[in-house]
């Protein structure tokens, strides 16, 4: 590199035969050093924008090539001059220290702010997940219509998720789409319940109910039959007349007894097969449930893993972008401006060609 500044964040570095002499004296590379140091740390290092960031870059692989020239130099001396291999080595050792620490300086700023921004993407993506719901088509009505409600309410800012809004939003709104289609079923599933209650209570009344008429037709009979024998007892004289008279009231009670039963037993057996009909229907909403709480999560790890390449794909063309212009970077760091249009007819600059 040449003696003289350029704009931008261009450090000045002495021609090679200057830093040649100066090894000899260690109070020259020291003053070398210094001047580095003082114009690198004179740089304002500033991490808010993507150009300010480029810039500590570029200042710190400067230092970083300035440590490589210095140190190659000492290090060629030494091949001649073996005298002077232990006052070089020592030279070489602290142009080593002080510009990897002062590397080190240039760059901390940059990596405290890719940790902070490390940081700060996480709790974005905790937030977001957060905003995903955890609730199935079995959980209770209540639970769910408690879910769409607090989803609803919430308002994402930008605020809160920068860059990242429109994901919390679209979190949001599958969201309150799964839990839309949880929540019909899941009040389907509670009517249903309701209804077979309601049933087994009718049920139960209407057997009730019949088991008590039939006890007061049981007894009526039996009264009936009482004051019969009684009236035969009282008057022989109409036995005969009397005892056909009961015969056909005992017949009569028989067939009311055996009908009743009869009836009893249809009220049974139909409430049997219609409590037997209901649950066939209940199972085969239990299984569309199933069914559709499947196809969902189905639905939802498909669109996770369409996510994920589509990121993945994304990261490796920035990657790649990021080596093209590091190559063309370090392709021109090595060759004087006044080359660079040669460099670029020959071919010498990563990624570049010119055809005519």
């Amino acid at each position: 590199m040449n003696n003289q500044t350029e704009t931008g964040t261009d450090l000045t570095i002495p021609a090679e035969a200057t830093i040649k002499a100066a090894f000899a004296i260690p109070a020259d590379i020291d003053k070398i050093l210094t001047t580095i140091e003082i114009e690198a740390n004179s740089y304002v290092l500033d991490v808010s924008t993507a150009k300010s960031r480029k810039e500590i870059t570029r200042l710190g692989m400067q230092v970083v090539r300035s440590k490589t020239l210095m140190d190659g130099i000492g290090k060629d001396i030494n091949d001649p001059k073996r005298a002077e291999i232990k006052i070089v080595d020592e030279q070489r050792r602290i142009v080593r220290d002080r510009l990897d620490t002062l590397a080190l300086t240039i760059r901390a700023p940059l990596k405290q702010y890719e940790a902070a921004e490390k940081n700060r993407l996480e709790q974005i993506h905790a937030n977001i997940d957060a905003l995903e719901t955890k609730l199935t088509a079995f959980s209770t009505a209540a639970q769910i219509g408690e879910e769409i409600n607090s989803l609803e309410a919430a308002k994402p800012t930008k605020a809160d998720f920068e860059e990242y809004l429109e994901h919390a939003q679209a979190a949001i709104a599958a969201s309150l789409e799964t839990l839309a289609a949880h929540l019909s079923v899941a009040k389907q599933r509670e009517s249903d319940a309701k209804e077979l209650e309601e049933l087994r209570d009718f049920k139960r009344q209407k057997a009730e109910k019949e088991a008590t008429e039939l006890a007061a037709s049981q007894k009526a009979a039996r009264d009936k039959a009482a004051e019969q024998e009684r009236a035969e007892a009282a008057d022989r004289a109409k036995v005969k007349a009397e005892a056909e008279a009961a015969e056909k009231t005992k017949q009569a009670t028989r067939a009311a007894k055996e009908q009743a039963e009869a009836l009893a037993q249809k009220v049974i057996d139909d409430a049997a097969e219609v409590e037997a009909k209901h649950k066939r229907e209940l199972q085969a909403a239990k299984d569309r449930e199933e069914q559709a709480a499947t196809d969902e999560r189905t639905r939802i790890e498909t669109k996770r893993a369409d996510d994920k390449r589509k990121a993945e794909r994304r990261a490796t063309n920035k990657k790649a972008q990021d080596k093209v212009r590091s190559d063309i970077a370090n392709s021109l760091a090595k060759i004087a401006k006044a080359d660079i249009p040669q460099a670029l007819i020959d071919g010498l600059v990563a990624h570049c060609s010119v055809k005519f």
